[in-house]
């Protein structure tokens, strides 16, 4: 791998990490954040243990489903070779930051579907004024933004401005 290709690697994810993590920082500053960890806190460790291996789950699924979409429409073979250029790297996250929000909500659907874990919610709900639509709403909002910035990697490495 070139050094041009190492670059366009690395310098477009420093600006993103350091969003995240600025982002991070002032997301704990929120009432949002508070009601969210007081919520986690009053949920049963059981719950939360299901509800972990379904995301696990799922996003091993989703990932296997995208990754042989992303193969049939290519002309990348799905070999362990080495990554020889950032396209791989761009698709890869592009995919992560679209698929983790996706998984994160239709773990939160299983939850509310499921009558124990549904019942478990309401009480840890009840106990922290919170509601489960007022806890996805921001999950939704998150995915949206996340999925544009997805797609917008996804499209980076369609486009390989790298290689001109």
């Amino acid at each position: 791998m070139s050094f041009a290709d190492t670059v366009w690697i690395v310098a477009p994810l420093i600006p993103v990490l350091a969003g995240l993590l600025f982002f991070m920082k002032k997301r704990q500053k929120t009432v949002d954040y508070a009601e969210g960890q007081a919520f986690k806190v009053a949920l049963p460790w059981w719950v939360s243990t299901i509800e972990r291996l379904v995301v696990a789950a799922l996003l091993t699924l989703f990932a296997v489903i995208a990754s042989k979409i992303y193969f049939s429409v290519s002309a990348d073979s799905p070999s362990p070779a080495p990554i020889s250029s950032p396209g791989p790297v761009y698709v890869i996250l592009g995919g992560v930051a679209i698929i983790l929000p996706l998984t994160l909500l239709c773990a939160n659907v299983v939850s509310w579907i499921v009558p124990p874990l549904r019942s478990a919610n309401q009480r840890a709900f009840g106990s922290n004024g919170l509601s489960f639509k007022t806890m996805n709403v921001g999950l939704i909002k998150a995915a949206l933004v996340s999925g544009v910035f997805g797609l917008a990697l996804i499209g980076i490495a369609a486009i390989k401005p790298w290689s001109s």
